[in-house]
């Protein structure tokens, strides 16, 4: 299982790579994954290595087409909040397609 994990990981990654941005990460494991919406992987920040969140937004998939406004919005939102107690932001890639938010590492809530 472990083994197509970080297949998936590599996949995506080597996708990522392939569409010329240039990431302030290195992606990790696919933690978690909705049919419409996000997609969450551990990430490393190459800066300094911390542990971070990758939450990607697939513009380009069918059903995602009419929440794309929504996903931009959460963007701007999530950018905008600075508070103790609200999930951190680090940095954002936009692409023609995909949205890529990079936040401080985060937990499914089954996991805790």
């Amino acid at each position: 299982m472990d083994y197509l994990r970080s297949f998936g990981s590599a996949a995506v990654s080597t996708l990522v790579q392939k569409s010329g941005l240039n990431l302030p990460f290195s992606l990790g494991a696919k933690v978690y994954s909705c049919e419409t919406f996000w997609t969450l992987y551990d990430a490393t920040k190459r800066e300094d290595g911390s542990l971070v969140s990758f939450f990607e937004y697939d513009v380009t998939h069918p059903l995602n087409k009419s929440t794309i406004p929504l996903a931009r919005n959460s963007l701007r939102k999530l950018r905008t909040i600075q508070h103790p107690d609200v999930l951190r932001y680090i940095d954002v890639v936009e692409s023609d397609s995909a949205i890529c938010i990079m936040t401080e590492r985060v937990r499914l809530l089954h996991q805790v």
